[in-house]
């Protein structure tokens, strides 16, 4: 996968810088509001409200209208598919109402399962392990709804035009439920390299999330050939990348 993550990227390298700063700009409302809405979470639900906020924000931006647009044309490099500048502008387009939604509607769930766990660790009319056997249910909640809301976002920015609201969520669902372990690490991963990236500063408006974009949508791209294995459909072990490092530095032989 890694080698297959570098290489889409690297064949996309300028195209990424591009997109990432178009991302940022139309991402500056949502950064400002995640703040205010963090602080607030924070202040109210304390080490909840903390953890609350990271996962509502997160989803947040992984749902918004120019992240979907990122994972778009991620998913498509990934495919080794050409990536016209009207498909962009045109799925953009079709997100923009839906990819406002979404995100508020996902930090809501967040912030109701955060606020029952609150609730519960300060209840003291209950006994002391049923309030935090309860606050942990509405935690581990919280952790599986992350993990639906990241694959939503991939499979929504990859499904076809005729892709059904109701197939996505499914979809989602069972990528979360089926592959619990393999979801989670390529969650994590994908937000350790995107913070990162961000976190050099420059990086943020130049490459972050086209990076998180491509690292996701190639780890995506890699568990739908490893199901279509265990399921015997076509042959998935057929290499889709077969240049090397090697060819990095000696580029005259990558048709050898």
């Amino acid at each position: 996968m890694l080698k297959k993550f570098f290489w889409n990227l690297y064949d996309h390298l300028g195209t990424c810088v591009v997109l990432n700063l178009l991302w940022f700009l139309a991402s500056l409302p949502w950064f400002l509001a995640i703040w205010s809405a963090g602080r607030l979470l924070v202040s109210s639900f304390g080490a909840v409200g903390f953890v609350t906020a990271l996962a509502a924000g997160f989803a947040a931006i992984w749902l918004n209208p120019a992240t979907l647009t990122a994972m778009f044309c991620a998913t498509r490099w990934v495919r080794y598919q050409r990536v016209e500048r009207a498909d962009v502008w045109r799925f953009f387009r079709s997100q923009l109402v839906p990819g406002i939604a979404l995100p508020i509607a996902a930090a809501l769930v967040f912030v109701i399962l955060g606020a029952n766990a609150a609730f519960y660790l300060r209840a003291s009319w209950m006994p002391r392990f049923v309030g935090l056997l309860l606050a942990g249910v509405m935690l581990w909640a919280q952790v599986a709804f992350l993990l639906v809301a990241f694959w939503f976002g991939l499979n929504r920015a990859a499904g076809d035009d005729g892709a059904r609201f109701r197939e996505v969520v499914r979809d989602s669902f069972l990528l979360t439920f089926r592959y619990p372990a393999r979801s989670a690490g390529l969650l994590i991963s994908t937000a350790i390299l995107g913070a990162a990236m961000a976190l050099t500063q420059v990086g943020l408006l130049l490459i972050a999330m086209s990076v998180a974009a491509v690292f996701a949508a190639t780890g995506r791209r890699e568990l739908l050939r490893a199901m279509r294995r265990g399921e015997g459909e076509g042959n998935p072990d057929t290499p889709e990348e077969p240049r090397t490092f090697r060819d990095l530095f000696a580029p005259w032989e990558a048709n050898r």
